[in-house]
């Protein structure tokens, strides 16, 4: 077999949950609105080489492959949390928490994330760098001492922000979701969990499917992504009838219960509110119509304020 190239950040085998018997999808673009289109599973979510890591000799796909076989294992796992008994044995729970947190970190948008933080901390330090290490960094750099003409010039290009971005290499963003993987597994399993199950098929998912949500009046007065550890409630919709829901608290206790319309409506708004770029759903179906949704996650990235420098410019 030839390595993969397209890496699913969201795996197929979910995707078809919300396909066609041709294995299509309705996109529908968030970040151009009211643009979508059908689209075969196989193309979307999905990115060249997204898990591709260099190492000491060359590049490696293995955590590609890895992935896939982590995906085979919690398709059983999942599609037994339906037409099993519920609630779970100790051993699905785990294997689904696993795949919940995984997915909450694996896609473009966790990855887009940490490397705007890291852009921002990168550039809090630069420019804030007394003169006296500047001075060290340039002479370490070229072998001799720089003129104060040549700091003021590297002062004044750090602080011009807007003009360069830092970016960390993609095994940094790796790294960091390899990391975190197993504590929100555990996060994920030990919260009260439930079935929320529809009578027609009416759900939708996204490229961010893993929603973390918290109820209108726990929440400050913008509308932001919330914590996993600390929402109401992990959301993550199983198929096109079914959702799970990891509760911070579940006074009926681990049930499997019907939902309404209503409630398959204020469900879908918060999987197309959390989205990165592009909600997937049947493409016969029509859930999102009539609905107002806010900003995407991408473009709230871009909202922050100026980056300031807070030392003196002595040495």
């Amino acid at each position: 077999m030839t390595d993969p190239i397209k890496h699913h950040y969201v795996p197929q085998f979910y995707l078809r949950h919300f396909a066609n018997n041709r294995d299509q999808v309705r996109v529908v673009e968030r970040t151009s609105p009211g643009r979508t289109y059908i689209c075969p599973v196989r193309d979307v979510a999905s990115e060249r080489y997204f898990y591709k890591l260099e190492t000491g000799s060359g590049a490696s796909l293995e955590l590609e492959k890895t992935l896939s076989e982590i995906e085979s294992a919690s398709r059983a796992a999942l599609e037994g949390l339906i037409a099993q008994p519920f609630p779970p044995s100790a051993e699905t729970r785990e294997i689904i928490g696993f795949f919940v947190g995984l997915q909450w970190l694996r896609g473009r948008d966790q990855r887009d994330t940490y490397n705007h933080m890291a852009d921002q901390f990168a550039k809090l330090i630069l420019i804030n760098q007394p003169k006296k290490a500047l001075r060290k960094h340039f002479r370490d750099a070229t072998g001799r001492d720089p003129t104060d003409a040549e700091i003021e010039r590297l002062l004044k290009k750090f602080s011009a922000t807007e003009t360069y971005k830092v970016t960390p290499h993609q095994n940094k963003s790796i790294q960091q979701m390899l990391r975190m993987t197993p504590g929100l597994g555990r996060i994920a399993s030990a919260r009260a969990w439930q079935i929320l199950k529809f009578s027609e098929p009416c759900l939708i998912t996204s490229d961010s499917p893993v929603v973390a949500w918290t109820k209108p009046g726990h929440r400050d007065d913008s509308y932001s992504r919330e914590g996993f550890g600390t929402c109401d409630e992990i959301r993550f919709p199983l198929d096109m009838r079914h959702a799970l829901i990891m509760a911070a608290e579940a006074p009926a206790g681990e049930i499997v219960r019907d939902g309404s319309p209503e409630q398959a409506r204020a469900f879908n708004y918060s999987i197309a509110a959390n989205s990165y770029r592009r909600v997937f759903h049947h493409p016969d179906m029509s859930p999102l119509e009539g609905m107002s949704l806010p900003p995407t996650v991408e473009s709230r990235l871009e909202l922050d304020g100026p980056i300031t420098r807070v030392v003196p410019d002595d040495d």
